[in-house]
């Protein structure tokens, strides 16, 4: 997974669990990125980054099926810890829309 770490930044971990998996209520894929790391900048750009490659590859892989594809709702869910502290979707939930 391609994550574009800033200067000095150490990540401990990034993980895409499970891998892009069917959504029954959509026509589509959802995908999860989880960044973690002990340093004390966020890691909010390579989560959306991460998400966004891993439906970039979906779409790579499928697009001879089906040019139409979009890829969409890509957002923060969730963030906690960091100099600005946590944060957590207006609307309380932690799952994309």
């Amino acid at each position: 997974m391609y994550c574009p770490a800033g200067p000095g930044m150490v990540m401990s971990s990034a993980t895409r669990d499970p891998p892009a998996s069917p959504d029954p209520a959509l026509p589509g894929v959802r995908v999860e990125v989880v960044v973690r790391t002990v340093g004390k900048t966020g890691v909010e750009m390579e989560a959306l980054t991460g998400a966004s490659v891993a439906l970039l590859t979906v779409y790579d892989m499928a697009k001879a099926l089906d040019k139409s594809m979009v890829l969409s709702d890509i957002s923060l869910a969730a963030k906690v810890g960091g100099v600005r502290g946590d944060y957590a979707r207006l609307d309380g939930t932690t799952d994309a829309p």
